[in-house]
């Protein structure tokens, strides 16, 4: 997972303006305030696997890798835990 960071308010402050993760073959990109963009590169033998959900604010990205990106509109936060399905 990569992000691109922006300044913004006073001083060292930054938020996210965007996160690109990659997973085998498939990129999805996550931009503040858009909705997911999800490109797949067909050379790949390997298909990812991964959910997207949405609930409120947050947009949810999981994947039986042990990653969960979120993003809360429209301040743009994102973070990752090491994350695996069937946890609560």
């Amino acid at each position: 997972m990569t992000v691109e960071n922006v300044p913004c308010g006073a001083g060292a402050v930054t938020c996210t303006k965007s996160a690109r993760i990659q997973l085998y073959g498939t990129t999805i990109h996550l931009v503040r305030g858009s909705d997911p963009v999800i490109t797949e590169d067909p050379s790949y033998e390997t298909e990812a696997e991964y959910t997207i959900d949405i609930a409120g604010l947050y947009l949810f990205v999981k994947t039986p890798y042990g990653m969960l990106a979120l993003q809360k509109n429209p301040m743009g936060l994102w973070d990752d835990y090491n994350y695996h399905f069937g946890d609560p």
